[in-house]
């Protein structure tokens, strides 16, 4: 028999936000959203970073957070999702 490689079951995913929305939106809004909040270690807003998506700069502040939480996470390891073709892709 061969065996494969698969994701255990105990394994989490790492969960951020990386987002132009301002920084009032984050702290206010979120975390009235039925313990969304709670599922996200991470945030990074264009206001506290300075630049928006899809400056290259946002997307650094965002992983170098998440490496707080993963400190051996690699980038080809990081996955983004987006809804704006014009901000999300770079």
């Amino acid at each position: 028999s061969s065996s494969s490689s698969s994701s255990s079951s105990s394994e989490k995913l790492l969960l951020g936000i990386t987002s132009n929305t301002p920084t009032r939106h984050m702290e206010s809004v979120l975390p009235m959203l039925d313990n969304l909040h709670d599922h996200f270690s991470w945030f990074a807003c264009s206001q506290d970073v300075k630049h928006e998506k899809p400056a290259v700069e946002i997307f650094d502040a965002a992983y170098r957070q998440a490496k707080f939480w993963l400190p051996d996470l690699e980038k080809d390891e990081v996955l983004h999702v987006g809804d704006s073709y014009a901000c999300d892709y770079c």
